[in-house]
């Protein structure tokens, strides 16, 4: 569990000889680095959040506040595409409509990887896990917009290598733990319903507020349902009494980690400090060089952001 890590962190801290702990965490990192400043608020030499996530929120309202992010991002990522004719799904300015029949011919016949040797052909499965890693960063925004512009003309191949990361599958073809370890961290931190029809509900739900997305969603953690062990963290506010400032970032248009989570933590933690990054995309530090300036200076030399700092660059 995620409280385990925390520990753990604290052992190596301890090992190397560090006082206090310095530490940049990013997405999950963000939920590390607040359980180890609940559990050792005193170790903290400096603490960065990036793509944070809220910890007092249960499975369901943190799939379904993700599926609105989502949903968010993918509107603007058509939109973009339909305001320029030069983008390679321009689609006569109808991208959207063109994205929604393509989902629909790729379930009912998936898309053969022509330029790929001894690679399975593009079901839902592995095209909507492209759409949404894209989505993590706007600068692979032209490169979704080409890989939906060759599947619709018949080869789903770069449709299949965007998915590719978000399955831990490395260019050799072995695959690394990366799915394992989530499904046992996950069923681990957020308490699932084991009722296998809850989830269905759910898809019901979050159809109505994600259009495209919600089902996706919905179902991300249905493995839960039938995991062996029981949950280990109750959902909870995270409080830090003692710890010194904790610098948190959260970005506007983060899919994954809605920008709503960095500011609902910035009320829960009495000591932190929320710098804004204005743009599209998971996480900040590596989008946006007035947040490393920011991030770094914390980091190296203590120095803690202005209040109210919003960057855009």
């Amino acid at each position: 569990s995620t409280a385990d890590v925390a520990r753990d962190l604290d052992q190596i801290r301890a090992a190397v000889g560090d006082a206090r702990l310095t530490y940049l965490g990013f997405s999950y990192g963000t939920l590390i680095g607040e359980d180890y400043a609940s559990l050792f608020p005193t170790h903290i030499r400096a603490l960065a959040l990036d793509g944070v996530i809220d910890p007092s929120l249960g499975e369901a309202t943190f799939r379904k506040n993700q599926a609105v992010a989502f949903e968010g991002a993918l509107d603007r990522f058509l939109a973009d595409c339909g305001a320029r004719p030069t983008c390679a799904f321009y689609s006569g300015g109808r991208p959207g409509s063109a994205f929604d029949t393509l989902m629909r011919q790729i379930e009912r016949h998936p898309v053969a990887t022509a330029r790929l040797t001894n690679r399975e052909p593009v079901g839902p499965t592995q095209a909507w896990g492209a759409v949404t890693q894209s989505l993590y960063v706007r600068a692979a925004w032209p490169v979704l917009a080409d890989a939906l512009a060759q599947a619709r003309a018949g080869d789903g191949s770069l449709l299949l290598l965007l998915g590719d990361p978000l399955r831990g599958r490395n260019p050799d073809g072995s695959y690394s733990n990366l799915i394992d370890a989530y499904d046992a961290v996950t069923c681990l931190d957020w308490p699932s319903s084991r009722d296998p029809a809850a989830y269905s509900a759910m898809a019901t739900r979050f159809t109505a507020v994600a259009p495209r997305v919600g089902r996706l969603l919905a179902f991300n953690d249905v493995e839960c349902a039938y995991w062996p062990v029981p949950p280990a963290r109750v959902p909870a506010a995270v409080a830090a009494p003692g710890a010194p400032p904790i610098v948190l970032v959260g970005s506007t248009g983060d899919p994954a980690t809605p920008y709503a989570w960095a500011q609902a933590v910035a009320r829960q933690l009495s000591s932190a400090v929320l710098v804004t990054r204005v743009g599209e995309g998971h996480t900040g530090y590596l989008a946006s060089a007035c947040v490393r300036d920011a991030i770094d200076a914390y980091l190296l030399d203590r120095s803690v952001p202005g209040l109210g700092l919003r960057c855009t660059t």
